[in-house]
């Protein structure tokens, strides 16, 4: 009886072993350089979102969301609170919108990523 629950536990053990070190490889393999920019409609407005636990969201010290609307562009400009926040809501006024987030993990350095929305 304690030969087959043995073998059983031990099978469990060798599947879970292999899926912790394929989750921690893939892990370790994801763009330190990706921001995972997304926007999206919620009524009115657009809310534009990036990965809060994104390496260079994480160091970053500061950062800046620039948004192109017709032949209007805006600026704002973002700490690492609101960084860590996650998220920024813009209200359109219709067509194409072109949203760049831009962080900077060091003064000399800066990672951006860009989003268009088209209704």
């Amino acid at each position: 009886m304690w030969a087959p629950l043995s073998f059983i536990f031990l099978v469990v053990g060798i599947l879970l072993g292999f899926e912790a070190a394929f989750s921690v490889r893939g892990s370790a393999a994801a763009d330190p350089y990706d921001l995972g920019l997304t926007v999206s409609r919620t009524g009115d407005t657009l809310t534009l979102r990036w990965n809060r636990s994104a390496p260079a969201i994480r160091q970053a010290r500061r950062g800046a969301v620039y948004i192109e609307e017709n032949d209007r562009r805006k600026s704002r400009d973002l700490q690492p609170d609101e960084l860590q926040n996650g998220a920024v809501v813009y209200p359109p006024s219709g067509g194409r919108v072109r949203f760049r987030l831009e962080v900077f993990p060091n003064e000399k350095d800066s990672i951006s990523e860009t989003v268009d929305w088209r209704e």
